[in-house]
């Protein structure tokens, strides 16, 4: 708001200045020859200017005019490029588990091994969901019924690309990894054909 009306201005005094300069000398004064230019004085905003003045003075001011369109055309742009390429995020309250239980975050997983962890290392939080089905776990972050979301390494991976949470949540990785399962797959010793 406030660089459009600095702008405004300066396109005002500039094109006054130019009036005062180049104007008609002991001529009555005309308020279209002064909104002239100041209308010329946009114009070199828009590099569409064609003001060629006729005494150095003008001269002067329509050099010191252009070095103020460029840097204002530069700034602009720049500021503009910096508004676009900016990657708004949302603020993240918390960093890790813990942070998020000391702050009573609601936090969501699946019905897991890793829930009886939980509830037994923080006994004292209350605000834990857990959910049977992927589905409804799902649905929950969708809802953003949940501020965070306790799940495997891989699911994090896996939630980023579900479609239902494609395009609604940012899903980030926090903290340290809270707790290692060791597990493995049963095989038989030798296999036999009979």
């Amino acid at each position: 708001g406030n660089v459009w009306v600095a702008i405004v201005c300066a396109i005002v005094a500039t094109g006054s200045l130019f009036w005062c300069i180049e104007g008609d000398g002991p001529k009555a004064v005309s308020l279209v020859k002064l909104l002239e230019h100041v209308f010329e004085a946009a114009y070199q905003l828009t590099a569409a200017g064609t003001t060629k003045p006729t005494s150095w003075a003008g001269r002067m001011l329509l050099l010191s005019w252009s070095w103020c369109v460029i840097l204002i055309i530069a700034a602009y742009t720049a500021n503009l490029a910096s508004f676009l390429v900016v990657n708004n995020q949302a603020k993240i309250e918390f960093d890790s588990l813990s942070a998020a239980i000391d702050k009573q975050k609601v936090i969501c997983m699946l019905d897991t091994a890793s829930v009886s962890w939980v509830k037994k290392t923080y006994a004292g939080y209350s605000k834990l969901r857990t959910f049977t089905v992927e589905h409804d776990f799902v649905h929950a972050l969708s809802s953003q019924e949940c501020d965070a979301a306790l799940v495997a390494k891989f699911q994090v991976f896996q939630l980023q690309r579900h479609p239902k949470l494609a395009n609604r949540c940012n899903f980030q990785a926090l903290g340290d990894i809270v707790l290692n399962l060791a597990s493995g797959w049963a095989i038989m010793g030798t296999v036999s054909s009979k």
